[in-house]
């Protein structure tokens, strides 16, 4: 081992020694923060099940003290007279009904109304219509002491009630003693005449969603009728704002699981109340209904969620809170952690300083120099680096001469020796352009005779089509009635999905000869040989023609998703140029880029490519110094700068055996410099993407005269 490196060594052992030491610190901190955020969470958690339980039991003790005072107020007028009730007979809907006689209003703040007629009334009903009078004091207490209650009301089995606070848009409807708050307070369905609560429902005042306290009301071991509180699901939700935990959720539920409570719950203008699977994270759905039916947990680990859940007392409903892990470590690393990590961090900048200006006066250097020194025995022709002391670079510098002098002939011969390799390879690849363009032109010309006769058949046969569906339908119109036969042919030959189905083929053999027609026109504007004069020809054409012929190369595979291919064209205007050529570095291009991305399938995973996917973005516009600017950009994994500097170099080739000569971006770079007097650069940083700039003068039509090229058009749905 070089001594340079050894004390390199060390320096950085020590450094790590510091940093797994400080790290043990924070692993302890980091534990003790967690378990503190946890008992906060815990804490906040039980303030609020205290909070909503006391909310619950006012709400019942209020309900139980109506329901006394109603059985009471019957008990005591059953021993008296009949007082004479001032009851108002009208009619609505047809039925007979009856209410006061003074009309309820914002004063009186008595809604009473009842179905039936006032003749038929007896004394029994006319002490219930008392006694219900009598509990709007009640009524008026619980909604001035509790803000939580929404409607106050009475409802007889003997069908009329008394709701407060008064709203002349609520009457008294039969449906309501078809509604869940009476049904389950019946005598058969609750025998121990308790408090019950309802699931949640529309209320029919226009007060949103809501759910109802119930307790019935008896006279003498008969049935009467039920008092009942309601709760909008909007004043639930104000309940639990109180409770603000970053990532973290808090809510309400009952035994059904409908959500009771839940930020942004829409409470208002909706017909069904969302459920627990509505909003609970995937990872939690099929865990939750196991938590509520088990035993309460202060605090419960599923998946990566923290989970908590408390019993409402008096009431069917659960306290439910979760929250990520992730946003408590989020949070433990701002509040806590992030202060520690400061003197690590100077502690850490301070030996890495010290290291680096170690590193740069003597280690690197001198190993440098003897690296110099090997490369240069082994005619590998190094540079001096860049940021050398300057005490060093002379050193440097006369082990150089001495050695560059030795290769200085070596050096021309093989730069001759390549010049005539790249002007060999050049003309076997005109030989071959100049072949294809004649073959393609040749298959060019033999496909697109049948193909057009082909399309121009199917817009003939579409017309005979559409006439002979229109003659059928009149057939059909006219001819009727069929006899079994007809009808029994006519359903097995399936005459309607024919003439359904008979259009959607045509258009798709139409899409078909189009599609073909387009690949030909592609191939004879790529692979045709170019004269030695330029004529006018539109770039994008050219892209699109190479796009199209790269098109399966593009498509998924067994190893990556398929490549995005975007187009950002701006307005161009037609240049002089040699269209094959530029087809050819364009292609040059985007087959390296295709290239990479196949070798970046073969490191990432299938799903990790389709999360981020692979693209190619191909820009053009008009410069303000009148020149077209073409960028082809993709996202891949980048270019070294040792290569980068590189890759237009003839003697320098990544290609392995087997895969090419190498020479493609070379000769692009000598078709765009040379022949178009443009010009030709990349930019890239790894793994930030790669992008080729192309510069092309755009020269007047008087500069260059020649024929017009070709029209080409790519369908995007091809």
């Amino acid at each position: 081992m070089s001594p340079f490196k050894r004390y390199s060594y060390l320096l950085t052992g020590a450094f790590l020694v510091v940093v797994l030491i400080s790290l043990s610190f924070l692993g302890l901190q980091w534990q003790a923060a967690y378990t503190h955020e946890q008992a906060v969470i815990q804490n906040q958690f039980s303030e609020n099940a205290i909070y909503l339980d006391s909310i619950v039991k006012a709400v019942v003790d209020q309900l139980h003290i109506l329901q006394v005072s109603a059985e009471d107020g019957l008990a005591k007028l059953s021993d008296k007279p009949t007082e004479t009730v001032s009851l108002k007979a009208f009619d609505k809907d047809g039925k007979p009904r009856y209410r006061l006689t003074s009309v309820p209003n914002a004063d009186t703040q008595i809604n009473l109304q009842g179905v039936g007629r006032l003749a038929k009334l007896n004394d029994e009903l006319k002490q219930e219509v008392q006694m219900a009078i009598g509990l709007m004091p009640g009524f008026r207490s619980v909604k001035e002491n509790l803000e939580e209650v929404t409607w106050a009301y009475y409802i007889s089995a003997r069908e009329f009630f008394n709701l407060y606070p008064y709203d002349e848009t609520v009457d008294y409807q039969h449906d309501m003693l078809e509604l869940q708050f009476f049904t389950q307070a019946l005598p058969q369905n609750n025998p121990q005449r308790q408090t019950s609560w309802t699931d949640a429902y529309l209320d029919l005042g226009g007060q949103g969603m809501m759910v109802t306290a119930d307790a019935p009301v008896y006279d003498e071991g008969q049935f009467r009728g039920v008092v009942a509180l309601d709760i909008t699901l909007q004043r639930l939700n104000q309940v639990i704002q109180n409770f603000d935990y970053p990532d973290g959720k808090i809510l309400i539920t009952d035994a059904n699981q409908q959500l009771l409570a839940f930020p942004n719950l829409t409470t208002t203008d909706v017909e069904n109340v969302q459920t627990l699977d509505d909003v609970l994270p995937f990872k939690l759905q099929g865990e939750i209904g196991h938590v509520l039916s088990g035993s309460e947990h202060p605090l419960e680990i599923i998946d990566s969620f923290l989970v908590m859940h408390q019993a409402i007392q008096n009431t069917p409903w659960h306290l439910v809170f979760y929250v990520p892990q992730r946003g408590i470590y989020l949070k433990i690393f701002t509040n806590s952690l992030l202060a520690s990590l400061i003197p690590l961090a100077g502690l850490g900048l301070c030996l890495l300083v010290t290291n680096r200006l170690f590193n740069y006066g003597f280690i690197q250097p001198a190993g440098q120099l003897i690296n110099h020194i090997e490369k240069e025995k082994q005619s590998l022709a190094p540079s001096i680096p860049a940021d050398l002391p300057d005490t060093w670079s002379p050193w440097f510098k006369t082990i150089s001469e001495a050695f560059q002098e030795n290769r200085n002939l070596l050096e021309t011969l093989e730069d001759q020796l390549d010049i005539l390799k790249t002007t060999q390879l050049q003309l076997v690849q005109s030989e071959k352009m100049s072949a294809l363009g004649n073959l393609v032109a040749g298959v060019a010309h033999e496909i697109n005779n049948p193909v057009g006769f082909v399309s121009g058949n199917v817009v003939e046969l579409r017309r005979c089509l559409e006439e002979l569906t229109d003659y059928i339908q009149l057939l059909e119109k006219t001819s009727q009635p069929w006899n079994q036969e007809i009808l029994k042919a006519r359903e097995d030959l399936e005459i309607d999905f024919l003439l359904e189905d008979l259009p959607a083929i045509l258009a798709s053999m139409q899409s078909g000869c189009d599609r073909i027609q387009n690949i030909s026109k592609s191939l004879r504007l790529f692979a045709r040989s170019d004269d030695e004069t330029k004529f006018k020809a539109n770039v994008h054409k050219s892209i699109d023609s190479t796009l199209l012929i790269l098109k399966y190369r593009l498509k998924a595979n067994d190893k990556r998703p398929s490549i995005q291919v975007i187009c950002n064209y701006g307005e161009l205007p037609d240049i002089a140029c040699f269209p094959g050529q530029l087809s050819q570095v364009f292609m040059n291009i985007l087959a390296n880029a295709v290239d990479m991305f196949d070798e970046m399938a073969d490191e990432k995973s299938f799903e990790a490519l389709q999360i981020a996917p692979q693209q190619i973005t191909i820009s053009t516009q008009l410069s303000a110094a009148q020149q077209i600017e073409i960028r082809i950009r993709d996202n891949g994994k980048g270019i070294p700068k040792n290569i980068c500097d590189k890759i237009f170099d003839r003697k320098f080739t990544t290609k392995t055996v087997g895969k090419g000569t190498g020479l493609g971006l070379a000769i692009s770079h000598q078709v765009i410099t040379e022949k178009h007097h443009g010009c030709l650069e990349v930019y890239s940083e790894p793994g930030q993407g790669t992008e080729f700039l192309i510069l092309l003068p755009v020269e007047s039509a008087s500069e260059q005269q020649g024929e017009q090229g070709e029209p080409f058009v790519i369908s995007s749905s091809q």
